[in-house]
């Protein structure tokens, strides 16, 4: 499914970027120099992680914000809306009236 797939691909990504790692190592190094670039990469990633959820809960206070203010300008029309058929109905009653004074007029 979608969620292995994503998995896979993320796997092949890590995979890819510790063979640059290593690849970028000069030739000889030894296996501490080989760890140390391995680490600092690492705690590279997790810097980025940590951003990334950051931004992602940046993202979600926003969207709440956007709904919730969206909900309350729906609401606004629901009452404008609400409010026009009460000033049709009042210019309805007035237009009786109005009928009904010419016709006492007449």
């Amino acid at each position: 499914g979608p969620i292995k797939d994503g998995l896979i691909k993320r796997l092949r990504k890590e995979v890819a970027r510790l063979s640059e790692v290593v690849l970028s190592l000069p030739p000889g190094a030894s296996e501490a120099e080989t760890c140390e670039k391995l680490r600092a990469t690492d705690e590279q990633c997790a810097m980025l992680l940590k951003e990334n959820d950051q931004l992602r809960g940046s993202v979600e206070q926003l969207t709440t914000s956007c709904m919730a203010q969206l909900k309350e300008k729906e609401a606004q029309a629901e009452l404008l809306e609400a409010q026009r058929a009460e000033m049709e109905d009042t210019e309805e009653e007035l237009e009786g009236h109005r009928v009904e004074c010419e016709t006492m007029k007449a």
